[in-house]
């Protein structure tokens, strides 16, 4: 699995330790008020089964980039095309997380999701992406409403992952966002 995250120039120092800790191959979008403009140019970075992809506002759980790996397996043998790491708390998610749900499906609600932020994605995934892209007579507002786009034509199962594990980095998040668990991957690990 690689990891990609998307930045601008002013960003990009703030980041440089994700960067590093991660190996993370770094896109600066210069037209950041293009609608898909840095999601589009992305869609071309290649890697082999899995794409991790972050921008650079968010807050990563603690040793997350051991659990990846484990995280790249469970996709692989599930199928999983699509794997959100980062939701906004709604009722549902809420009662899935507090019965010990660890994932959930993902049911195309734009709301659900921190817009591109924490998503796992399959080279299958990206190749449909690379081919709806362009689709005649659509419009897409931003990426969100091209993933869902993408998911409902290629009758794609999407999930989130219960706890989330990248959180938006601003105060009100971090503090309103019950589903956010920043220790979860070292207790996960403790108790096995």
């Amino acid at each position: 699995m690689i990891t990609t995250i998307k930045t601008s120039e002013e960003n990009l120092k703030n980041i440089q330790p994700i960067i590093d800790k991660y190996n993370a191959i770094v896109y600066i979008d210069k037209n950041i008020n293009v609608p898909l403009h840095g999601f589009n140019e992305m869609l071309n970075i290649e890697f082999d089964d899995y794409r991790f992809h972050i921008q650079d506002d968010v807050v990563l759980a603690d040793d997350l980039d051991k659990y990846l790996q484990q995280l790249n397996m469970f996709l692989i043998k599930n199928r999983i095309d699509f794997l959100s790491l980062s939701a906004a708390p709604n009722k549902r998610l809420t009662a899935e997380y507090f019965v010990g749900k660890r994932i959930a499906e993902y049911r195309n609600d734009r709301y659900i999701l921190h817009d591109n932020k924490g998503i796992i994605y399959s080279k299958k995934l990206i190749n449909y992406m690379k081919n709806d892209i362009n689709t005649p007579n659509k419009i897409f507002e931003d990426e969100l409403s091209f993933i869902n786009f993408v998911l409902g034509k290629h009758g794609i199962i999407g999930y989130v992952h219960l706890p989330i594990l990248v959180n938006i980095n601003n105060d009100l998040t971090k503090q309103s966002n019950s589903l956010f668990e920043k220790n979860f991957i070292k207790e996960y690990y403790n108790r096995k």
